[in-house]
């Protein structure tokens, strides 16, 4: 008799972590289509709503954003840009593009001519410079760690195409991995005949 109800409480131990399982099973596909979704859509978003995305490389505006950190920025007219917004912008004399918060607007408002500073830097950058496009690139959102993954990419489409390829990818791989079959999840629910365990008596 014990072999028989160490069977059954078998079987309930094997219903029950069937039904983790299937719990954890649900719960992955979910975050896994969330994830796909989020990143197809920054992909999307790029070229929709005109945005691009940089690289961060240094850590002058630390805490805001540091080395490795991925800026995303949207084209604004010159004439809006306002103290204390994030800048995207080539310093005067330097071909390396500077995000620095802007800390004064003067001159015309169709060729403003702004101060910068970095948040981490205890003092304003020593250039005066000049917007002389029509747009302005505002940073409207940080995040951490994809600027390394972004770092190699020269061109806005590249780094879309890349967002968009890690969020295909996310998708295939938690497809393959929640719904491919496996001998070991597909326990057996019911045990094996009470006859072949239980040895009965003999007279």
């Amino acid at each position: 008799m014990s072999t028989i109800v160490a069977a059954h409480y078998g079987v309930r131990v094997r219903r029950a972590s069937r039904f983790v399982w299937i719990a954890w099973r649900a719960l992955a596909s979910v975050l896994v289509a969330a994830l796909a979704l989020v990143m197809v859509l920054s992909a999307v978003a790029v070229f929709w709503f005109h945005l691009a995305v940089h690289p961060i490389l240094s850590g002058s505006m630390r805490p805001t954003f540091g080395p490795g950190w991925m800026v995303v920025t949207r084209p604004i007219p010159v004439s809006q840009v306002k103290p204390g917004e994030i800048l995207l912008f080539h310093p005067p004399g330097s071909a390396a593009a500077f995000a620095h918060r802007v800390i004064s607007v003067g001159g015309s408002p169709n060729h403003p001519i702004i101060t910068t500073k970095g948040d981490a830097n205890p003092v304003a950058d020593p250039w005066r410079a000049q917007l002389k496009g029509t747009s302005a690139y505002k940073v409207v959102a940080q995040v951490p760690k994809l600027g390394w993954l972004l770092a190699g990419g020269a061109k806005t489409w590249m780094r879309a195409l890349l967002v968009g390829l890690v969020g295909i990818a996310v998708s295939i791989w938690g497809a393959r991995a929640l719904l491919a079959p496996s001998q070991k999840r597909r326990a057996p629910l019911h045990p094996q005949k009470p006859a072949a365990h239980v040895h009965f008596p003999t007279s």
